[in-house]
């Protein structure tokens, strides 16, 4: 929670001063304080972290992220000099992360727990790791699958903007990278100092690092401007790579923690 909601906002209102442009400096705010998607806990499954630590930390950092959102756009506007209608991030925050939780848990309800009903104890651990197990490797599948169809439709969004504007591109790849780097390699230092084991520490890497930018393009949408939305509708094209990268470092991440499952 400290990465997601100290260092994080921190770090990306330092590098949106570096926009030449504020609307695309709220735009990178936006992308970088909202919680984590899906696919975050997807990533922490496919690196075979720990997925129930992933999960608690989304919900606390969805949770968080009602009031943080707000509070640090209200916040990086009033340092910037302009105004932002706070009662429309408000109702944006609302529309994008509360309607979809509750809609995943009605889901969740139906695949897990309704299976669930009537067993105890041991046999209901039993069959709720056996359902798991089942939906682990769809689940890997829909998160990748998700995510590419996600940054087409962000991208193709903005296709204008890509061709027309490739220096706003290039800053907001630059910029973004720089985030991502910056936060892998402070999340890694910080946990080998306190001794987390490498599933945890894949737990908190992915769900604190990335970001759902289909909620800050909603965000930037619906209470900033369509601007303002360019930043997290090309942001896809290199959050994406860098943690596949990471990703790909598991087998020294394995060593560097001393893995336990």
């Amino acid at each position: 929670m400290f990465f997601v909601f100290v260092v994080a906002p921190i770090v990306a209102m330092a590098f949106a001063k570096l926009f030449g442009d504020i609307d695309l400096s709220l735009g990178f705010v936006t992308s970088n304080i909202v919680p984590a998607s899906s696919a975050s806990i997807g990533f922490v499954l496919i690196a075979e972290g720990n997925i129930e630590l992933a999960t608690i930390l989304a919900i606390l950092s969805l949770l968080g992220s009602l009031p943080a959102i707000p509070m640090y756009l209200s916040f990086y506007a009033s340092v910037s000099a302009v105004k932002v209608p706070i009662g429309k991030i408000v109702s944006a925050v609302i529309y994008t992360l509360v309607t979809p939780f509750i809609v995943g848990q009605i889901t969740r309800w139906f695949l897990i727990y309704r299976k669930l009903r009537g067993l105890k104890g041991e046999e209901r651990v039993k069959m709720a790791r056996k359902i798991e197990g089942n939906l682990k490797p769809i689940l890997s599948l829909a998160t990748m699958i998700t995510m590419l169809i996600l940054i087409g439709l962000l991208v193709a969004s903005k296709a204008e903007v890509v061709v027309e504007k490739p220096k706003i591109v290039a800053e907001i790849v630059i910029l973004q990278s720089a985030m991502l780097f910056t936060l892998f390699g402070v999340i890694t230092v910080i946990d080998k100092i306190f001794n987390v084991n490498y599933s945890n520490h894949m737990a908190v890497a992915f769900i604190s690092a990335t970001k759902n930018q289909s909620v800050a393009a909603a965000v930037a949408v619906m209470a900033l401007s369509l601007k303002s939305a360019i930043v997290p509708a090309l942001i896809p094209l290199i959050q994406a790579p860098i943690v596949i990268g990471y990703l790909h470092l598991h087998p020294w991440l394995e060593r560097f923690f001393e893995f336990k499952s």
